[in-house]
């Protein structure tokens, strides 16, 4: 397959994309490679979304189980399945919205990674979201009377043009 590759132009290879995916990739992407290549790895990643802070959850519970040790970013993102992106999107929301879960210390790493570690706040948001997740209610902690929810993910456009259901998301965190 990579000779096939090598020997084509970058139209011919765009071509056969769009007979491969057709309307998974947007027409703009077939413009230049760099950015077909950014939807090819757009295309790859997506999956299904969390909803009612479902991420958060996922962040806050890779942080409890690293909660002796100090971590990056890139260390939460490896124990909790996450993409670095996504974790490091979750804790810039925090940080704007002053929610104090993690603390930042002062001394990065060599290559200037950032280093936190996991306040008594985060702990006990943690603990409050795994007692709601028993009892399948939302993770929104702002409602004084939480609502009943079936499952914590949904579906992307991208996955249910590629084909899969309702019954392919995972039931629970």
């Amino acid at each position: 397959m990579s000779t096939e590759i090598t020997d084509m132009s970058f139209e011919e290879l765009s071509e056969q994309i769009k007979q491969e995916f057709g309307t998974l990739l947007p027409e703009s992407s077939y413009n230049s490679p760099a950015s077909l290549i950014e939807a090819m790895t757009a295309l790859s990643h997506t999956g299904y979304k969390h909803i009612f802070n479902a991420r958060a959850y996922r962040v806050l519970d890779a942080a409890v189980h690293l909660q002796d040790l100090v971590f990056t970013t890139r260390d939460l993102a490896e124990y909790s399945g996450l993409p670095l992106k996504s974790v490091q999107d979750c804790i810039s929301i925090w940080n704007r919205y002053h929610y104090k879960y993690f603390t930042k210390l002062h001394k990065r790493l060599p290559h200037g990674a950032n280093r936190y570690k996991l306040r008594k706040w985060g702990t006990r948001t943690y603990l409050d979201m795994k007692n709601r997740i028993h009892h399948n209610f939302d993770l929104n902690r702002q409602l004084y009377s939480p609502k009943k929810v079936d499952c914590y993910f949904v579906l992307d456009k991208y996955c249910m043009l590629r084909g899969l259901k309702e019954s392919d998301l995972p039931k629970s965190l």
